[in-house]
């Protein structure tokens, strides 16, 4: 029963305390892109992973993740520019554990976002 409970605990404090944007799924995060220019998403994720430039106004930027240990997943985040304002975005998170929080294959990536 204590074993339970501090078990409990811990999955709890992690989940509280992993996520410290708040985003709770991708839709969430995909909205707040969706806000963002070239500059600002380059300010809070980065250099993207891959650059491609689809034509003379589009240009798609992919942002990879993995995470290890308990939580464990992929994540991918593509993002697409239309000039300098994002025109869509998805993300997509792969979570392995059924233990880890929400997003927590893309806690490296949206733990940047304003």
């Amino acid at each position: 029963m204590k074993f339970m409970f501090v078990i409990s605990l811990t999955i709890l404090m992690v989940g509280c305390a992993s996520n410290k944007g708040g985003y709770r799924t991708e839709s969430a995060v995909e909205q707040k892109l969706m806000t963002m220019n070239k500059d600002e998403v380059l300010i809070d994720l980065g250099p993207p992973h891959k650059k491609v430039k689809i034509d003379e106004e589009r240009e798609s930027w992919r942002y990879e993740s993995e995470v290890g240990g308990l939580a464990g997943g992929e994540c991918t985040l593509s993002i697409l520019f239309k000039g300098e304002k994002v025109a869509q975005a998805k993300l997509s998170a792969n979570d392995l554990s059924w233990v880890s929080f929400p997003l927590a294959s893309c806690s490296k990536i949206i733990q940047t976002l304003r």
